[in-house]
């Protein structure tokens, strides 16, 4: 059964992802995972992200080397961040925030990019090409955290959001990525703290509605409130023991 998002004109073609990960890797990645299947997808995203000026393109590729994490290798920004959990918190949070710095600086560059390439292509090519390095952001979002950097956490953590909610709609990553971001706006550790709490600011409100939003795409729109803060908190939970931060 399919449930939809949004409405759909009669005759529109629907896509099934053979491999939800995929959606945030670059193309050359996301077809070689699609070879056993014998075919090559020609989806609207696809098709856009082979017309890319080489240039963009491997800006694209590089970033995604430094963070590729698999059975035969590891990526060099990722063994950096990796090491972080070995330093005392002072040293690691000094590490961290000099990552950050480092990986910033290659997002900016993809940015610069992504204008001129960005021409006539329509209004979804930014977040789909944001998407394939979507790894980058995530670890953007770690180092912040480690950093104690608060206001570049909550920045990175909307940008992964746009991105999320064009690409991977509906998804765990989604909502899980949105109770992050609650909590995070709040200071708090669960999202049902946030709910509870009688002042909020308008950053919280939207913050909290977002994550309301994202559970109710991933688990129905008819969820009640009370049903969707206590799947958020568990999505939050289980997010969090599989990072190791119990």
């Amino acid at each position: 059964m399919l449930r939809a998002l949004r409405d759909l004109p009669a005759g529109e073609e629907l896509f099934v992802s053979y491999n939800e990960d995929a959606v945030f890797v670059p193309l050359r990645r996301r077809r070689k995972a699609l070879e056993s299947w014998g075919f090559t997808c020609r989806c609207r995203r696809c098709l856009a992200e082979q017309e890319l000026p080489a240039e963009l393109v491997k800006r694209l590729e590089e970033i995604d080397a430094g963070l590729e994490a698999d059975e035969r290798s590891t990526g060099r920004l990722r063994r950096r961040y990796r090491a972080l959990a070995a330093m005392p918190p002072a040293q690691a949070a000094r590490s961290a925030h000099a990552l950050l710095a480092e990986v910033q600086k290659m997002l900016q560059g993809l940015e610069a990019a992504l204008g001129p390439a960005n021409s006539g292509k329509g209004p979804a090519l930014p977040d789909w090409s944001r998407a394939s390095v979507h790894s980058a952001y995530r670890l953007c979002i770690a180092c912040a955290q480690m950093a104690g950097d608060l206001s570049t956490t909550l920045q990175l953590e909307r940008t992964c959001l746009a991105v999320v909610e064009v690409v991977r709609p509906g998804g765990t990553a989604h909502a899980t990525l949105a109770a992050m971001h609650a909590v995070d706006s709040g200071a708090c550790r669960r999202v049902s703290e946030l709910a509870a709490a009688k002042r909020k600011r308008l950053a919280q409100q939207e913050a909290l509605a977002r994550a309301l939003r994202a559970a109710r795409t991933r688990f129905g729109r008819e969820l009640s409130e009370a049903a969707a803060l206590r799947l958020l908190d568990r999505l939050l939970k289980n997010s969090l023991e599989a990072a190791g931060q119990r």
